[in-house]
């Protein structure tokens, strides 16, 4: 069946976690998706060569999921939230009321606390076999990790013939008192790999940001100073993208944050439509990964902070552990901080009978057959 479903359980018996195998029509891409943080664990293409390479970084257990993320944080696959990315000092002020979420990251909140949504086990159902989707919900109540108002959230994951599509709809509960507001901004943050997960680094990955106009400039914690960077500066020739270029090109130029881990602002910026603003290549398995998205950007990251002492997947050979540059993310969001830059807070911003909603499409090129 497209839709497979397997339940998993600890080896003291304690907790389950459901697994959703998704698998398209010809059998060239699948994804496995948990109800662990919504978590997106493998995505295996299979190559014009006749290759299975699973393109993400993760684990084979989800219950590796659970621990790993409990103690390292490095956001394999997950549905990220309230809020992703960094907000600045873990303050903002909404309803006339400054608000204080857990400081995780320096002096920042990072990835919505330090019991974000990566960390929740989320209700799960199938929607349809065909195409092969399933949904996943959430209830974040009023106050948990600071935020106010209870949010009820839906993402959906659906399958086709080269498509990961990934769609997010965040919604104040119908009881919520009228003008009350709150903060959110939702991502995926899968650690792609064109050459399989098994392989060191994404050095020689191509990039290219087609749909892109430029990046947020940083302070020396992070956060965007509200300044953006065109891709034509000649100061910052390191984040033009608009020819392809390797990911190890300009690595020397961005290690104040030891690679890049900078937000990248589309160039439609008005234009809330489906739009192409990344593509990444392998020129040796010949894998591609477009980026469409509704939101107004995405963080490019590059898996800066990994330090090889997580092990991988025993399925994968090599015995994979991933260390600095094993993966590189495009986390589509409204922009970081966005909530205390009155630019952007509009964006991360809903009232009671408002939804929050974006989509990305994460599409691969170069599969079997194709």
């Amino acid at each position: 069946m497209p839709v497979q479903v397997t339940t998993h359980t600890s080896t003291d018996g304690a907790q389950t976690i459901l697994s959703y195998e998704l698998t398209n029509d010809s059998g060239t891409l699948s994804a496995r998706v948990i109800d662990y943080g919504a978590t997106l664990t493998h995505l295996v293409a299979t190559t014009r060569a006749g290759d299975k390479r699973d393109i993400v970084l993760g684990f084979d257990d989800p219950f590796d999921v659970v621990k790993v993320g409990q103690k390292q944080n490095p956001y394999f696959g997950s549905l990220v939230g309230r809020s992703c990315n960094r907000t600045a000092h873990g303050k903002f002020t909404l309803n006339a009321t400054e608000y204080t979420l857990p400081v995780n990251n320096g002096p920042n909140a990072l990835h919505g606390g330090i019991v974000g949504f990566d960390k929740r086990f989320w209700s799960s159902r199938i929607v349809s076999q065909s195409p092969p989707r399933i949904a996943l919900t959430l209830t974040s109540l009023d106050g948990d990790q600071g935020y106010p108002g209870t949010l009820h959230v839906t993402v959906e994951y659906t399958l086709t013939a080269t498509d990961l599509d990934i769609t997010y709809a965040a919604a104040l509960d119908a009881d919520t008192p009228a003008g009350l507001r709150t903060y959110v901004n939702l991502t995926s943050h899968p650690y792609f790999n064109l050459d399989g997960c098994h392989v060191p680094t994404v050095h020689d990955t191509q990039i290219a940001m087609p749909g892109v106009a430029g990046h947020l400039a940083l302070d020396n914690h992070q956060i965007p100073t509200g300044e953006m960077v065109p891709f034509s500066s000649p100061t910052h020739t390191a984040h033009d993208f608009r020819a392809a270029k390797p990911v190890s090109a300009d690595l020397h130029a961005v290690q104040q944050f030891r690679g890049y881990d900078h937000y990248y602002i589309r160039a439609s910026a008005a234009d809330p439509s489906l739009a192409l603003l990344a593509v990444a290549e392998s020129k040796t398995s010949g894998l591609s990964l477009s980026l469409l998205t509704t939101a107004a950007g995405f963080q490019f990251y590059t898996g800066n902070w990994l330090d090889g002492g997580i092990g991988g997947k025993a399925t994968q050979p090599g015995g994979t552990t991933y260390g600095a540059y094993a993966g590189f993310c495009m986390e589509p969001s409204a922009p970081p901080n966005g909530i205390n830059n009155p630019a952007y807070a509009s964006l991360v911003t809903i009232g009671a009978g408002e939804t929050w909603s974006q989509r990305a499409v994460y599409r691969i090129g170069g599969l079997l057959d194709s």
